[in-house]
């Protein structure tokens, strides 16, 4: 008879637990939200598609003058989009050629039918859209994982790229689990939860992940959450990220060592995500940097402050072009 009530009690507990499980996802759960809600939202009349072979449609956007003595190339960080550019594309725009584009499993991108998200595919996808767009030679730069993917662009492809912009790099070791880093990113290194972010992901932890790397979280806007939020929901987009999450983890670093071309190395001073000191390492490493740190900025600067971020790659740009110049004039 207590074996029975034992039984009894165990199998009510259960039913209790999967009861509140339950009520617990409907309560949490966030649904994918349609590809084409989305652009209808976030794609602008400067928005482009490219279609790939396979079936994958890349969202870019080509902006400022055609005939630019430069054109410059400018990829975004894990879980972001090319609207983390926006601040830097108006200020460039009048001069250079900027090209933007949201990386495979990201922004309007989002999941692709290779269903790949290594640097060789992220690689693929920007030499499509360059090549798309005859771009022969260009700057190409990047914040955090963007950065990665144009030092991994360049070693792929040196004769295309006059020079780097490297924003709060990746690519040299991977994020520490510090309880410093956002609590997004710490849940999706967690094997046993990626499956349950693919289906909640509430708007709060989104808030608190983003403000986590600015300095200045009251910089951070209701509609620019908003978007991270909206973007990472769109379908496909969340299962993309966490084989992104796991991908990362297994690539070695970069020997950017080979890198020849001149870099600009920016770097916000209050980055918690990947600290100042591996800034200072990359700007060691790369044979031709320059190190700039941005005092009271984190790991988004370009997002955080455009005005104030965008004044040493200004000046690196210009003096490309005097380089350039120079070339040409010793080689008539």
């Amino acid at each position: 008879m207590v074996a029975k009530r034992l039984v009894r009690v165990g199998l009510g507990l259960v039913l209790i637990l999967f009861i509140l499980a339950a009520i617990g996802y409907v309560w949490l759960h966030t649904p994918s939200i349609p590809r084409a809600e989305l652009e209808q939202l976030y794609a602008n009349v400067r928005s482009q598609f490219l279609d790939l072979e396979s079936g994958t449609r890349i969202h870019f956007r080509d902006e400022g003058p055609q005939d630019a003595p430069l054109a410059v190339v400018l990829l975004h960080g894990l879980a972001s989009s090319l609207h983390t550019w926006e601040g830097w594309v108006k200020m460039l725009a009048d001069r250079y050629r900027v090209v933007t584009l949201d990386l495979p499993g990201h922004g309007l991108t989002g999941r692709t039918v290779e269903d790949q998200y290594d640097r060789v595919e992220m690689v693929a996808a920007i030499a499509a859209v360059v090549d798309q767009l005859g771009l022969e030679r260009f700057v190409i730069g990047g914040n955090s994982m963007g950065g990665e993917m144009a030092m991994a662009y360049t070693l792929a492809h040196p004769e295309r790229v006059v020079g780097l912009i490297l924003v709060n790099s990746a690519g040299l070791r991977r994020r520490s689990s510090n309880q410093q880093v956002p609590i997004g990113f710490r849940i999706a290194q967690l094997s046993w939860v990626r499956p349950l972010v693919q289906h909640i992901t509430p708007r709060a932890l989104i808030a608190h992940s983003v403000a986590a790397v600015y300095a200045n979280p009251d910089q951070l806007t209701p509609e620019v959450v908003d978007r991270y939020w909206k973007l990472l929901r769109m379908e496909g987009s969340r299962l993309a990220l966490m084989k992104r999450f796991v991908v990362m983890v297994e690539e070695p670093p970069l020997p950017v060592e080979q890198i020849k071309q001149p870099a600009l190395v920016l770097w916000g001073r209050e980055d918690r995500l990947i600290p100042l000191a591996i800034g200072e390492v990359l700007a060691q490493r790369l044979p031709h940097a320059r190190l700039v740190v941005l005092d009271g900025l984190g790991h988004v600067p370009q997002e955080e402050d455009p005005v104030r971020s965008l004044l040493p790659v200004e000046d690196f740009l210009v003096s490309l072009l005097q380089s350039d110049g120079q070339t040409e004039s010793k080689n008539p």
